[in-house]
């Protein structure tokens, strides 16, 4: 199967980016659950302040990425 996705920039060059993203956003996500999963499974010795400290730069690590 095949598609072609078609955006007339710079009118649509939001949603031309998020389609272009997508995949490696969904890929943080997915590093994302991991982090929760295995804190639910496994535990650790961080604090609940920590744990969220690393989801967030996860999502900061991934925004900076896209903005260049």
């Amino acid at each position: 199967m095949k598609a072609t996705l078609r955006y007339t920039l710079p009118d649509e060059n939001a949603d031309f980016l998020a389609a272009s993203r997508a995949s490696s956003l969904l890929g943080t996500l997915e590093t994302i659950d991991n982090i929760c999963r295995n804190e639910i499974k496994h535990g650790s010795n961080k604090t609940k302040y920590e744990v969220v400290e690393q989801i967030r730069n996860e999502i900061w690590d991934e925004l900076v990425y896209h903005q260049t």
